[in-house]
């Protein structure tokens, strides 16, 4: 029999991944990465099976959110379509000292049909906030003018695994420079990459299908080329280009009332930024609003999460919380100049 909710907010503890093009970069945010490893992703908030994230504070401290959504999905999540998942989304913090695989992710409709139904077979659209970037650091986004996708996987099908050379790359791949606070939008059906010295948060559908399309060449540690799912992005539909980046939050005229930054059918972020000794209020359960779960990056400057039962949460710059959708009533308050981005799921609502 399922216990009661006792709404309350939640932190979590990373869970870091291995990856052949990842660093020791997030040290930087706080993260205390094992040692002799090279981290390529932090997974911050996720109810991936066997990947997920565990409660640090609170009544649930030690629990993993994969179990609680199973007792307490409405209480979480708020009224979201089950067929979403258990929970909608999945934050990870990247580390690209090397350049990462070109790649695209498939729509909801693709993922079932290319992989069959099951738990976790949803499409992949996401989008980057840029922590960090390395002078003239880049990322793929699209394909270079003219060039159709089917022309480069018939290069990438030519060339069995190996390089194609920096000529071909840069005649195929549009390359984009990024820098500190760009976001980057990147639907389903994208074709991308990061460059080496991107650091970025990634908010994205709940989802790990990925199709690797080339990887300049490279070889896993047992010599071979890693695999391509080539035959499988051929069956993915083009997105519509966007631009890219988006923009840049320096740029927003930010104002103590959430200003929205960006919005989709699966996701949408707002900024807020508050000076020194200011506080706003908040609800889960704003009026005209259906109920959800707010999810919160601070961006910069120190910011404090205040519970209606009292408990506080202070935020670092680049630490999350997720805020229930029964919590109801919160408040925001800074410690000095902060900002922070809310993230909730699907389109932003009309009021």
């Amino acid at each position: 029999m399922a216990t009661s909710f006792r709404p309350s907010a939640l932190t979590f503890a990373p869970h870091f991944e291995d990856r052949v093009w990842g660093g020791r970069e997030l040290e930087r945010y706080g993260r205390e990465l094992p040692a002799g490893r090279t981290i390529g992703e932090s997974w911050e908030v996720s109810a991936i099976a066997g990947r997920s994230s565990v409660v640090t504070a609170g009544p649930y401290r030690g629990q993993d959110l994969e179990t609680l959504l199973c007792e307490h999905r409405d209480e979480i999540v708020g009224p979201f379509d089950p067929a979403a998942g258990a929970f909608p989304l999945l934050v990870k913090l990247l580390d690209a000292a090397e350049p990462l695989s070109v790649q695209l992710h498939p729509r909801d409709d693709e993922a079932r049909r290319l992989e069959g139904p099951g738990d976790g077979k949803l499409g992949k659209t996401e989008a980057w906030i840029v922590l960090d970037a390395a002078p003239g650091a880049e990322v793929i986004h699209g394909l270079a003018p003219g060039v159709s996708s089917e022309s480069l996987y018939a290069r990438v099908d030519a060339a069995g695994g190996a390089a194609l050379g920096a000529e071909a790359e840069q005649a195929l791949l549009r390359r984009v420079v990024v820098r500190r606070g760009d976001i980057v939008f990147v639907p389903a059906g994208t074709i991308h990459a990061l460059g080496a010295g991107v650091v970025l948060a990634e908010v994205q559908q709940h989802s790990d299908i990925t199709y690797r399309i080339y990887d300049w060449g490279r070889r896993a540690a047992s010599g071979e080329s890693r695999e391509l799912h080539v035959e499988k992005a051929r069956r993915v539909r083009d997105a519509a280009p966007v631009d890219c980046p988006l923009l840049n939050l320096a740029d927003i005229r930010a104002r103590a009332e959430l200003t929205p930054v960006l919005d989709c059918a699966q996701f949408h972020f707002d900024l807020l930024a508050l000076a020194g000794s200011e506080t706003r209020a908040f609800s889960t359960k704003a009026p005209g609003v259906a109920p959800g779960f707010h999810l919160w990056m601070s961006w910069e400057g120190e910011i404090e999460c205040r519970g209606p039962s009292g408990a506080r949460t202070a935020l670092a710059p680049v630490e999350f919380v997720l805020l229930p959708a029964a919590l109801g009533a919160y408040e925001m308050a800074a410690r000095g100049p902060a900002s922070a981005i809310l993230v909730r799921a699907g389109a932003r609502q009309a009021r």
